[in-house]
C-alpha cells in the first residue's frame, strides 16, 4: 500500500464546507485502506487550530476527536533527526516556510514519500531539495 504524507491544508479543505472532489477521494482512499496516510502530531495542532477558529472549542474537539477514531491515520512523532532535518530546512528558507511545512518536507524527504499539500511557497525552497520532494498539490476552492 503506498504511504504520503499530509500537511494541514489538506486536512483544512476536508474540513471544510467546500471540500473538493481531488480531497474527497483520497480520503475515500485513506479509508478504503488503498493509500497509509501519514500525519505529524503537529499538523493537528494547526487543524484543530482551524476548526477552532471557524466552530469553536468544543466543536473542534469533537471534530477532530471524531476524525482522528474513523480515519485510519499514522499519527507520526517527531524524532531528533527529524527535528534536525526540519530546523535545516527552515534555516535555508526561514521566512517562506512555516515550522509545520518544513517538519513535513522533512518527514516526506526521509520517507521517500508523496507530499500532499496546499503550500505555495514550495517553488522558493532549495532546488536540491525540491528535486528530491515528490509533491501533489491540492488547492482550495
Amino acid at each position: 500500500m503506498p504511504i504520503i504524507c499530509l500537511d494541514t491544508g489538506v486536512l483544512s479543505i476536508y474540513f471544510s464546507k467546500d471540500v473538493t472532489k481531488e480531497v474527497s477521494n483520497l480520503m475515500r482512499k485513506i479509508m478504503q485502506k488503498q493509500v497509509e496516510a501519514h500525519v505529524l502530531k503537529p499538523v493537528f495542532v494547526e487543524v484543530f487550530w482551524h476548526l477552532c477558529r471557524n466552530h469553536g472549542t468544543d466543536a473542534a474537539k469533537s471534530i477532530l476527536l471524531s476524525f482522528l477514531n474513523q480515519v485510519p491515520i499514522e499519527q507520526v512523532e517527531l524524532s531528533l533527526p527529524l527535528i534536525i532535518k526540519a530546523g535545516t530546512i527552515k534555516c535555508q528558507k526561514p521566512s517562506g516556510l512555516s515550522y509545520i511545512d518544513c517538519m513535513c518536507i522533512a518527514y516526506a524527504l526521509n520517507m521517500k514519500v508523496p507530499f500532499h499539500t496546499t503550500e505555495k511557497t514550495l517553488k522558493t525552497i532549495p532546488n536540491l531539495i525540491r528535486r528530491r520532494l515528490n509533491i501533489v498539490e491540492y488547492k482550495f476552492v
